[in-house]
């Protein structure tokens, strides 16, 4: 395989090798914890085989597991052995599929105004996790609004204007205003 170009402009650090998963290959990668896993969708992983030195590999299947962990099956690796190589390895993916891959880290939202809010200007004022979901925190009216942060609820986001917008259950704001 191929070595890939330029590193950190170009790639988002995923985390780490933790340890192996069965007898197939699988491994576990140990998330950043900022990162939010938000996707069923990976194309491909860059492992760090040496520093400046990626190599990518395909993902052949995954599952999302507890305490910011990933079990995942590259093609390519298909023995405990081939998995166990790959130990304390730095694993990466492509800039461009951040949007799509993660909820962006808590303090990379805050601040950003929610666009789709008729007749009111609010901004994401905090990010709080409630076990496995996590909640956006805004004020409409001087009362604190609870929003669901879920990848089905996310539209859009737009860095350079710092917006975002979301898909709002009908009815959810108006439970906090009455």
């Amino acid at each position: 395989m191929k070595a890939a170009p330029n590193l950190s402009e170009k790639y988002t650090f995923l985390g780490w090798v933790s340890k192996t998963h069965g007898l197939k290959g699988n491994i576990i990668i140990k998330l950043v914890e900022e990162i939010l896993f938000q996707t069923k969708i990976i194309p491909a992983i860059f492992i760090e085989m040496q520093p400046s030195s990626f190599i990518p590999y395909k993902v052949e299947k995954f599952q999302v597991g507890q305490n910011q962990t990933l079990n995942i099956k590259l093609e390519g690796i298909d023995t405990c052995e081939q998995g166990q190589a790959l130990k304390q390895k730095k694993m990466w993916v492509e800039k461009k599929y951040d949007k799509q891959l993660f909820a962006i880290n808590s303090t990379d939202l805050v601040g950003f105004k929610i666009q789709n809010i008729p007749e009111v200007e609010c901004y994401i004022e905090q990010i709080v996790n409630m076990g496995i979901n996590k909640v956006f925190i805004t004020t409409i009216n001087k009362k604190e609004v609870i929003l669901p942060a879920g990848e089905d609820l996310i539209e859009k986001i737009d860095h350079k204007k710092k917006e975002i917008f979301l898909k709002i259950p009908p009815g959810l704001i108006d439970i906090y205003l009455q």
